[in-house]
C-alpha cells in the first residue's frame, strides 16, 4: 500500500488521555444570521465525499457548518477539532476514530494496537481494515475536521487522500480550512464529488 508510506518507523508517544471536548460540536449561537443558499450547499455535499469550507479566519467557517447541524435533522454528524499535536499521524489516526465512533461504534475495534497506542505493524492494513468497518454502516453520516489548515503531516494527507479515494458511499468527509488543503481538490472537482464554500 502507498497511502501511507513513512509512517512504519514512527516512534509512537506513550499512551495518554484523549480529550474529550475536541469531539463535541458546539453548540449554536443565538442571532446568527440565516444562510439559507450556503445550507442548501452543504445539503448537496452531505452526499458528497467532500464538503470544504475555505476561507480566511474571521469568515465564520465553524458558526456556519454548527449552525446548519443544529437546522437539519437528516444526517447524523461527528466532529473533530483539530490542534498542532494532531500531526502525529497514530494520534490523529486515534481521535479519527474516536470522532467516528459516535457514528459507526464499531469503528477501530479491528485495531488494538491503536487503541492501546502501540507501533502498528502497518499503518496501511489500519486504513483499509478502518474503511471496511465504516461500510458496514448503512446510514449516511458526515465527519466535520475542524481547522484542518493545522494539519501538514504527509503520512495524515496521504491518508485522507486515501480514504477520499475509496470512501464508502454512506461518509462525507467535511474539512474546515483557512487555506486549501494539499490534497487532491481538482481531482474531486473534476468527477463532481466535492462542494466548495468559499470566502466569496
Amino acid at each position: 500500500g502507498q497511502c501511507c508510506k513513512g509512517l512504519y518507523n514512527l516512534i509512537i508517544m506513550p499512551d495518554s488521555p484523549l480529550i474529550a471536548t475536541k469531539t463535541y460540536i458546539q453548540p449554536i449561537q443565538p442571532d446568527l444570521v440565516a444562510r439559507p443558499r450556503l445550507h442548501s450547499m452543504l445539503d448537496r455535499g452531505a452526499q458528497l465525499p467532500l464538503i470544504l469550507v475555505s476561507a480566511p479566519p474571521g469568515f465564520g467557517k465553524t458558526l456556519l457548518v454548527v449552525d446548519w447541524i443544529h437546522s437539519q435533522n437528516k444526517t447524523r454528524i461527528a466532529w473533530l477539532s483539530l490542534d498542532e499535536s494532531d500531526n502525529d499521524p497514530v494520534h490523529f489516526l486515534q481521535y479519527f476514530i474516536t470522532a467516528l465512533q459516535k457514528i459507526v461504534p464499531n469503528a477501530g475495534t479491528d485495531l488494538p494496537s491503536l487503541s492501546q497506542g502501540a507501533r502498528p505493524a502497518s499503518l496501511d492494513t489500519q486504513m483499509n481494515l478502518l474503511i471496511n468497518e465504516i461500510a458496514l454502516h448503512t446510514a449516511p453520516f458526515v465527519l466535520v475536521l475542524d481547522d484542518f489548515h493545522l494539519i501538514h503531516s504527509q503520512p495524515i494527507l496521504e491518508m485522507l487522500t486515501f480514504l477520499l479515494e475509496h470512501i464508502p458511499p454512506q461518509m462525507h468527509l467535511a474539512l474546515l480550512s483557512r487555506t486549501d488543503p494539499p490534497l487532491p481538490l481538482s481531482r474531486l472537482r473534476a468527477r463532481d464529488q466535492i462542494v466548495d464554500i468559499r470566502a466569496d
